[in-house]
């Protein structure tokens, strides 16, 4: 799990995309992408997620902020990960409301929610719990598969295929599926 140690929070990983689209202003509706990341709304769910990744500790602190490394996904409990799951989906779901005439603002939370269903995906698997894994690993392979050109998501596509194909090979290696670890 030391792998998941390096993940950043959702907080970092919205700074990130802001950056990126400040540094591409060639970019079509790259002004209108960065308005939606700012807005109130955003600001507010974004502020949520970072919420919930404080109040079930999977961030370390340091000098009182949780901008330190992730705790191992198989420290979260199975009603934390639980909890994490639904806020998830409900994430998803209220993003999808801000817009159309405020930008796409759920595409851009998709990387954020994939980061936290992979550690959702890291719980499931230190409690045994494959199909569960399998199933959180396919919502965020699918999520890399479709990002759009040009997107955030499709510029972190691949490392997030890189954290996709460690977690498939654990879970292989659990299941005694040596041949595909």
């Amino acid at each position: 799990e030391a792998f998941t140690f390096r993940q950043p929070s959702v907080e970092h990983a919205a700074g990130a995309q802001r950056r990126w689209l400040e540094q591409q202003p060639e970019l079509e509706g790259a002004a209108t992408r960065l308005a939606v990341l700012y807005s109130p709304k955003a600001e507010a769910l974004l502020r949520e997620m970072s919420a919930l990744e404080s109040t079930l500790h999977l961030r370390t602190t340091s000098s009182g902020s949780h901008t330190g490394t992730w705790r191992p996904p198989s420290a979260l409990g199975e009603a934390a990960c639980e909890r994490l799951e639904r806020a998830i989906d409900d994430w998803g779901r209220r993003a999808a409301t801000i817009g159309p005439a405020e930008g796409d603002f759920g595409g851009f939370l998709v990387p954020c929610l994939c980061l936290l269903r992979l550690v959702a995906a890291g719980s499931q698997m230190h409690r045994r719990r494959a199909a569960a894994a399998r199933e959180s690993l396919d919502i965020v392979e699918r999520a890399a598969d479709a990002a759009p050109g040009g997107s955030y998501m499709a510029a972190v596509a691949n490392q997030l295929r890189s954290r996709l194909a460690y977690q498939r090979a654990r879970l292989a290696f659990w299941e005694g599926r040596f041949e595909e670890a």
